[in-house]
Order: C-alpha cells, then sequence, then structure tokens
C-alpha cells in the first residue's frame, strides 16, 4: 500500500508521536513518503499528487486539516486526521481514538464515511483576481466573540494547550453587540448578537456540543447566533453539558437563535472579526459560505460506520 503523511511541525505541542504512527502503520512492502511543513508552506502545495495514494494522513491541528480537506475535496481518497494540534476537534467529533496503533489499524482498514465541508468567501480579501478570498473548513467558521477569543490564544497554545481557550475567554468579559443580517438560501433574517457560528461538526469538547441535532453528513449549516452579552451568561451551556443536555441552552430565544440553511451570508453592524478551524483572519465581516454535501471521505472506526448504518433510513 502506498501512504502519504502530511506533518505541519508547527502545530500543536510540535510532538513527534506521528513517527511512533509511521512505524505502527506500515508493513512489508508498503511505501510512505512524508512531506514536512514548518507552516510556512501550503499544505495544499504538498497534495497535488495525492490522489496516487491509498491513503492520505493529515497530521496537525484543525486548521491543518480543513486545509488539507479541501485541497482533496471530490477525490474519493481516504483521509485521516492524526491529531496533533491543540484541540483537534475533527477527531473528537468523528470520535477516533488517540492511539498510533489503533489509528494505524484504521488506516490500513480504510474504512471512510462521507462528510460535508464548509466553503468560506470572504469579501474583503481578495485573491490574486481581485475576487473574494476562499477557503475551506470543516468543524466551525465564524465571526464575533470566538474570533476575538482565537487571537487572544494564539499566543497562549503553546504553554496551557486547550486552556489558553479559556484563558482568553475569562479576559474578554463584555462582548461587543452588532446588528446581523443573515442571508440564508435567500430569506433574509436580522437579529442582535455578539458571534454568529456557522456549524458543520458541533463538538467544542468530548462533553460539549454547541448544538443537539448536529449532523455534518445532511449538506446544510446549523447557523448560530449567540446574544450573550458578557462571557459568563455562557458558563451554564457548558455546566448543562456535562449535566448530560448537550446544546440543551441554545435552544433558549434569550441565549441564541439557530437557523439552517445550505448558503449564508454574514453581515454586521459594527462589522466582526472573521475565524474559521480555530485560524483568526484578521478579516472583517461580511463573508459567505456555502456547505459542500459529503465532499471528503475521512477514516472512521467500525463502530462510527456501524452507527451511521444504523441511522439510514429503513425501506
Amino acid at each position: 500500500m502506498r501512504f502519504l503523511i502530511i506533518h505541519n511541525q508547527a502545530a500543536g505541542n510540535r510532538s513527534n508521536a506521528i513517527f511512533e504512527f509511521e512505524r505502527a502503520l506500515l508493513q512489508n512492502g508498503d511505501e510512505a513518503v512524508m512531506r514536512v511543513t514548518d507552516g510556512s508552506i501550503r499544505v495544499e502545495s504538498l497534495l497535488d499528487d495525492a490522489g496516487q495514494y491509498d491513503a492520505v494522513v493529515v497530521s496537525g491541528g484543525d486548521g491543518t486539516a480543513s486545509s488539507a480537506l479541501y485541497a482533496m475535496r471530490e477525490t474519493g481518497v481516504p483521509i485521516l486526521h492524526f491529531p496533533a494540534g491543540t484541540s483537534n476537534l475533527l477527531s473528537v467529533n468523528l470520535e477516533n481514538p488517540t492511539e498510533s496503533v489503533a489509528l494505524a489499524k484504521m488506516v490500513r482498514e480504510r474504512r471512510t464515511l462521507s462528510y460535508d465541508l464548509g466553503e468560506l468567501e470572504l469579501e474583503n480579501k481578495p485573491d490574486e483576481q481581485g475576487r473574494p478570498w476562499r477557503t475551506g473548513f470543516d468543524i466551525i467558521a465564524g465571526a464575533g466573540f470566538d474570533a476575538a477569543i482565537m487571537e487572544q490564544a494564539a499566543s497562549l497554545k503553546g504553554v496551557l494547550g486547550p486552556a489558553a481557550y479559556l484563558a482568553a475567554a475569562l479576559t474578554t468579559p463584555s462582548l461587543k453587540v452588532s446588528r446581523i443580517t443573515l442571508e440564508l438560501d435567500g430569506r433574509v433574517e436580522e437579529c442582535e448578537g455578539t458571534c454568529v457560528l456557522l456549524v458543520n461538526f458541533g463538538k467544542i469538547s468530548g462533553q460539549l456540543s454547541i448544538t443537539p441535532d448536529n449532523d455534518p453528513r445532511d449538506g446544510l449549516f446549523e447557523v448560530v447566533v449567540i446574544k450573550a452579552r458578557q462571557t459568563v451568561m455562557l458558563l451554564p451551556v457548558v455546566i448543562a453539558a456535562f449535566m448530560g443536555r448537550e446544546g440543551e441552552l441554545l435552544k433558549r430565544s434569550d441565549v441564541a437563535s439557530i437557523y439552517k440553511a445550505r448558503e449564508v451570508r454574514v453581515a454586521a453592524d459594527p462589522p466582526l472579526t472573521i475565524q474559521y478551524d480555530g485560524e483568526p483572519t484578521g478579516i472583517l465581516t461580511p463573508f459567505r459560505a456555502r456547505a459542500l454535501p459529503r465532499t471528503v471521505n475521512l477514516v472512521v472506526s467500525e463502530r462510527v460506520q456501524e452507527a451511521a448504518a444504523r441511522s439510514l433510513p429503513q425501506g
């Protein structure tokens, strides 16, 4: 078998676990190509020949994974996210194991499910041709206090790991409120809020899910407008999740409004800063996004694949 491994050395705590994984993966006659970046080389540029391999392994955080998945959309190649970042939310949402031997076994079995991706278009950031810049995201894109927290956490992640996000949140007690205009598959909704989230995968930890009915294979975003004006108002959401009521509090109209749509445009007055998959852009709204239904094949465990089969409509 032939494997391509993309490794971001600058991700997370800069662990060398990917080399242990490689040793567990390879058997007699196999070929593995590893391409490394320190963050200065775009992940997409390392994937031009990805279709020639039996599987691709992407070692890094969620930003590395989203770049790779977007570059490999519609190729059909099995992809594994090797969790080497700070939060590794893609692996959390897929309920993948963390042990190298178990992950290597999954890659060799090449058991996959097709999942949605999001495509983000930043209207205030032109590309080389002067058109709005585009990129992909697999977990969440958004604008507002979440982007502010990502920016503040960036310098802390190397020391605090996932706790950097909590530390950043606690230094932002008051949240900026904007008048938000949403275009949702052609219809317009207006409201006030401090944050807009376009959710593809909904879990932000092993226990905490932003919304209760998230489905990353339905071709739709869950569009969440957070109305809380102070960080402390969001603490009950976390508490409720750990009490087994994932996402329930966000059903309350005074905390959030939730919509579903495939194509979305977000504008805000005053404008809000945009982030995707934990990557702050420094760019302000407006932005557009569209769901790309079941456009990537992700390596999953046998248990997850069987659970997906059981959820299919009968008859």
